[in-house]
């Protein structure tokens, strides 16, 4: 009796004429739109398969180029294993936030900040680990997005334009450099890739300047608290914290000062000889 009354429904058919909407913006895509779009050709079935292979062709080069950097290193800058887990913690931590948040965004993509990996690297690292690594960084991030395109030389040239403006980051006011180097270099490159070959959008234009602002300023801020943090953990001290324990009003610099007047000059006499030494070696 099933068999018969499903023999007895008539088949229903729906037909489209060349050009037709066949389902409108905005709309939900029920099984008979998406057979529709299937039947006319508009759909094509994704094979996760390439897209995974793709993505380990991406990792494994990313892989061989850092072994090959490490090789060519005669003092590598990841020594043990702490820094070496803080090390991958920091890139995992940013490289899955990437993957999670970013795919099918429009402006989260231009806010997200991947510039702070790199001053990251380059304050507990040395500043050429953060560029090597901002690099990687920049690839990993942007592959397989809509835009990866546009994305990469934005994550990359902020990214490095952020690093080199940190320095050795001694001081508080090289923060702000950082910060107006990504900013900068970020609104010059949506500028550059969106202005041209795109429609003019102000609102939307304004949108991805503000954003680029916003990376510059979140990286800095994400970096400064973050550097404390993690170097206690490696057990460094970075140039801000040097700074601070040099300070006159230092309670050991005062003890030193009041109970041994002359080592105390003798000290600073000799460590300014030692800075102009280490600074013409680059150490």
């Amino acid at each position: 009796a099933r068999r018969a009354a499903r023999e007895a429904v008539e088949p229903v058919v729906q037909s489209y004429k060349q050009g037709q909407m066949i389902v409108p913006s905005g709309e939900i895509i029920t099984p008979a739109h998406y057979e529709a779009l299937a039947e006319c050709g508009l759909v094509t079935p994704t094979d996760p398969t390439k897209r995974y292979a793709g993505a380990a062709a991406v990792v494994v080069v990313a892989m061989i180029f850092t072994v090959l950097y490490f090789l060519r290193r005669r003092t590598p800058p990841l020594q043990d294993l702490r820094g070496l887990l803080l090390f991958s913690a920091i890139l995992l931590v940013f490289l899955v936030g990437a993957r999670i948040i970013l795919p099918n965004r429009s402006i989260l993509p231009y806010l997200y900040p991947v510039p702070a990996f790199g001053l990251l690297v380059s304050v507990l690292f040395g500043m050429e680990s953060g560029m090597v690594f901002s690099l990687l960084m920049s690839i990993l991030v942007a592959y397989g997005m809509p835009d990866g395109l546009w994305l990469l030389p934005y994550y990359l040239l902020t990214s490095l334009c952020g690093v080199l403006a940190l320095g050795q980051a001694r001081r508080l006011g090289q923060f702000l450099y950082a910060t107006a180097a990504i900013a900068g270099s970020g609104m010059a490159l949506v500028m550059a890739y969106r202005f041209p070959f795109t429609d003019i959008d102000w609102v939307g234009i304004l949108t991805l300047l503000g954003a680029a602002i916003f990376c510059g300023v979140a990286s800095a801020s994400l970096t400064l608290p973050l550097q404390y943090i993690l170097s206690q953990f490696l057990g460094l001290t970075t140039a801000l914290q040097l700074l601070e324990v040099s300070r006159p009003d230092s309670p050991l610099l005062k003890y030193f000062l009041q109970r041994a007047p002359g080592t105390y000059q003798h000290s600073l006499q000799v460590a300014n000889l030692a800075e102009q030494a280490a600074e013409r070696i680059q150490a």
